[in-house]
């Protein structure tokens, strides 16, 4: 058996650790060499394990997630949208939300209008934070 660490797409430690046969074949995210025993955010540059604030080259980019309305509703199930719509009847913060997203072109996950929104679904009890979590996951694979 051995050990791999996988690293996402910015070649970042994911907290993932699988344990494979060795003639198992090894994909290009998985990493053979153990990133640092200390809590935190490591890199795999190709070569070595980093640290974010050891880490000599500029911050990535945060990912782009930019869709359309359409394909953002469609992250959420139809129980969710139906009580966003239901609730913004009574409430005018999810009414205007409505309407910014039927004028919109495009929208960004990690915009912070969009991360508003999600967690004020979150406070209002309409999403839980862990499926706001899981819409961000499923977003990534989506797009």
């Amino acid at each position: 058996m051995r050990t791999v660490y996988v690293v996402d797409d910015l070649r970042v430690f994911t907290g993932e650790v699988k344990e494979l046969e060795l003639s198992a074949p090894i994909q290009l995210n998985w990493i053979m060499s153990a990133p640092p025993a200390e809590d935190g955010f490591h890199i795999w540059d190709g070569y070595k394990w980093f640290s974010r604030a050891a880490y000599p080259y500029p911050a990535p980019p945060p990912p782009s997630a930019v869709m359309t309305p359409p394909q953002f509703l469609r992250l959420l199930t139809l129980e969710e949208r139906g009580a966003m719509r239901t609730s913004a009847l009574t409430d005018p913060v999810l009414e205007d939300a409505l309407f910014l997203l039927q004028a919109a072109q495009n929208i960004d996950l990690y915009d912070s209008d969009t991360k508003q929104l999600l967690d004020y679904l979150v406070q209002q009890g309409l999403l839980s934070e862990a499926r706001r979590d899981e819409i961000y996951t499923n977003a990534q694979r989506t797009i």
